[in-house]
């Protein structure tokens, strides 16, 4: 049984493929990649199959253990490229509708302090936008925050400063 880390690097060598290139496919770092393949450390569940997918083997080849290639129906490869396929496109809409909710929850002071975390909690890395869900969801957050201060500093008066006229 080979270690996982040369199993990873001999795949990804056999595609030609560069740690930059597979890094980018799976919304990781490049030192993630080396770190995998020097078996300094070890992908986790989703990135070995999304490895598994970009290298065309299985988990199992991935693992070092053997596999019967025959086992392998091809209707069922085309239904997991099938279903994988629509799961990518499926993370490009997950962005679109996050960025909506946060537009909405910087518009509406009180249903923005709970939909603004919201954002934040259902934003993934794998979302093709993550980076700009997350800036409109902090911003939505302090917005709302800001409005809430205004409004109960209107209606507490907490800052007015009154002045007292003494005798004339």
């Amino acid at each position: 049984m080979t270690e996982l880390g040369s199993t990873l690097k001999q795949a990804r060598e056999t595609m030609g493929l560069s740690q930059t290139s597979v890094a980018d496919s799976l919304h990781v770092s490049r030192q993630a990649i080396s770190r995998w393949e020097n078996d300094r450390g070890y992908p986790d569940i989703d990135n070995l199959t999304e490895l598994a997918t970009l290298y065309n083997v299985t988990v199992d080849q991935l693992l070092g253990h053997k596999t019967d290639s025959t086992n392998i129906i091809p209707a069922q490869t085309d239904k997991l490229a099938q279903i994988t396929h629509v799961s990518q496109h499926e993370a490009a809409d997950n962005s679109l509708i996050l960025i909506i909710l946060a537009v909405i929850a910087s518009l509406a002071t009180p249903i923005g302090l709970i939909l603004g975390p919201l954002v934040l909690k259902l934003n993934k890395k794998r979302n093709s936008l993550f980076k700009i869900v997350l800036f409109l969801a902090i911003i939505a957050i302090l917005i709302n925050v800001y409005d809430l201060f205004l409004i109960l500093n209107n209606y507490f008066d907490w800052f007015s400063v009154s002045h007292v006229n003494g005798p004339n």
